[in-house]
């Protein structure tokens, strides 16, 4: 099949004006909305533009009808998008060590957080994640030595956030905002007074009563009620949004019965539910596999589902697509309690003098044993007359060896649930695939490989296994390989890219796709060492 372009920004520079470009994908085997595909794809990486970068270029971006000028500007939005994802990441995890390591921060009727090293640009959004996550106003605050501190607001329905901070005015140097946003600059040394100050207003704003998020719910609806054509007439709605809400419903009596990860870094769901009447039903949960499943669900109690729906077209065919939102049990309803997962045996051997006699040994003597390695590794285990798997083939075995280091914390979390072993053995052997040449260099070889064989059309995971790294690292190192006029790279749906000759010509984009891809890098490499050195039994916890 020929290799057909569908990057978001390239098609919608050049045809914003046709349907093709409503239709770029949002989701893995999704197609969106115009209003879906605006919201969630091409808003947040002009938005990127305007907090990492100079959002000047957006205008070149969406008036432009010369490929030549889009692609460059196109790639460079793709890699400050992932490179916003990365730091908001960053600083979260930051945001929440410190509440950590200093638990009187939480006792504040308003979270204030301040670090040096804070980017600006994104401690809005952080702040938007911590009122979720502690149901109060969150400030942070970035404090560079010698320069004024400027922070940025987010609040909670009833706190006029805005006007507690000006009631603040005699610390501050300027402010501005609404009730619910706002942003402000001072002297570090007034942060503590600010934090204090500010607590007492927020207080007097709330009252008494803590705030509680509640969930609107419009209509009590089975799971097995909703159909395409239900979903036609509620779409008939839409655009959904502030002031015009999706519709909410509720079904009741559901059981958990399994669910997979989904998502580049496994941070989303899809959960199989059982209806009275027996059927499965798949949910989407975004989000849901950031924290583990509460014991209740997974112990079998029914439980009542509020959830949205909204329609896909997946290969031609419309669906529907459940939405996970919340879940309560409903205890007087208990099922038959399913057994709590087994532990799991870990056996370390990061220090064995010879490795390789030791996994001989290990293949010997188990019938049920899966090897997992990547990259180089997995050939050099093949030479030796030793089966082994990436992480995307791996299936259900009584053991697991882990040969190659993986690259993160979610890998391993994956193949586990995978592999789903009873003993684990830990090797530590480095693929190698953590600087910048070697990693790029497997990348080309294996899109030479691709462009023979299939035309130019892969898999992000498939390349992620071959090369021993993340993929949002393989996406880095394609954008990485366009750039520098090694390739063409377009991503499409449900993971797949399609990938071409290069014009041998680098883009004024290679710089900060260069930095991208190095930073991410890094982030495998520290991770590899911290695997070799690190408790074995916390590495599969």
């Amino acid at each position: 099949m020929q290799c057909i372009t569908r990057r978001v920004f390239a098609t919608f520079a050049i045809a914003a004006s046709t349907a093709s470009a409503a239709a770029a994908p949002v989701a893995a085997q999704s197609v969106p909305t115009p209003a879906e595909h605006i919201g969630f794809e091409i808003g947040p990486r002009l938005n990127a533009l305007g907090r990492l970068d100079d959002a000047s270029q957006a205008v070149e971006l969406l008036t432009t009808e010369n490929r030549r000028v889009a692609r460059p500007i196109a790639n460079h939005l793709e890699g400050l998008n992932a490179h916003r994802k990365m730091i908001t990441s960053q600083v979260y995890e930051g945001a929440l060590a410190l509440i950590d390591s200093d638990p009187v921060l939480e006792g504040y009727s308003a979270l204030v957080l301040d670090h040096p090293a804070w980017p600006g640009g994104v401690i809005g959004i952080v702040a938007s994640r911590l009122v979720e996550r502690y149901n109060k106003p969150a400030l942070l605050i970035t404090s560079p030595p010698g320069e004024l501190a400027r922070g940025s607001a987010r609040s909670i329905p009833g706190v006029d956030i805005s006007a507690a901070i000006a009631a603040q005015e005699d610390m501050l140097e300027g402010f501005g905002g609404h009730p619910m946003a706002a942003g402000f600059s001072l002297e570090a040394e007034n942060i503590p007074a600010f934090r204090a100050g500010l607590s007492r207003i927020v207080s007097e704003m709330m009252g008494a009563t803590p705030y509680e998020p509640t969930l609107q719910i419009d209509a009590d609806m089975p799971l097995d009620k909703i159909d395409p054509g239900l979903i036609a007439e509620l779409e008939r709605l839409a655009p959904f949004g502030p002031g015009n809400p999706n519709l909410v419903f509720t079904g009741s009596d559901l059981i958990y019965r399994s669910s997979r990860e989904i998502g580049r870094s496994g941070d989303h769901l899809l959960v199989s539910l059982e209806d009275p009447g027996g059927e499965q039903r798949t949910v989407v949960w975004w989000g849901g596999g950031i924290e583990p499943l509460p014991d209740w669900m997974t112990s079998g109690t029914a439980l009542m589902l509020a959830y949205t729906v909204r329609s896909r077209n997946y290969r031609g065919k419309a669906e529907v697509q459940v939405e996970w939102l919340q879940a309560r049990p409903i205890e007087e309803l208990a099922k038959e309690v399913v057994p709590s997962r087994r532990e799991i045996d870990v056996v370390d051997h990061r220090e064995a003098p010879a490795s390789l006699m030791e996994l001989k040994q290990l293949v010997s003597s188990w019938d049920n044993l899966v090897i997992w390695a990547e990259a180089g590794d997995k050939k050099k285990l093949a030479d030796q007359g030793i089966t082994a798997h990436n992480r995307y083939e791996l299936n259900p075995s009584e053991g697991l060896v882990i040969w190659s280091i993986p690259p993160g914390r979610q890998e391993i979390r994956s193949a586990i649930i995978a592999a789903a072993p009873r003993k684990v053995h830990l090797f530590a052997v480095d693929p190698g695939m953590d600087e910048i040449k070697p990693f790029t260099e497997r990348l080309v070889g294996l899109a030479k490989y691709v462009l023979g064989k299939s035309k130019g059309e892969v898999t992000i995971a498939k390349l992620a296994g071959a090369t021993a790294q993340r993929e949002e690292t393989v996406n880095a190192g394609l954008q990485w390989l366009d750039a520098a006029g090694y390739l063409t790279v377009d991503f499409e749906p449900e993971g797949r890219v399609c990938l071409g000759e290069g014009e041998g010509v680098r883009g004024e984009e290679f710089g900060s796709v260069d930095d991208l891809l190095k930073e991410m890098l890094e982030e495998s490499a520290a991770y590899r060492r911290n695997f070799a050195r690190a408790e074995a039994k916390t590495l599969v916890e």
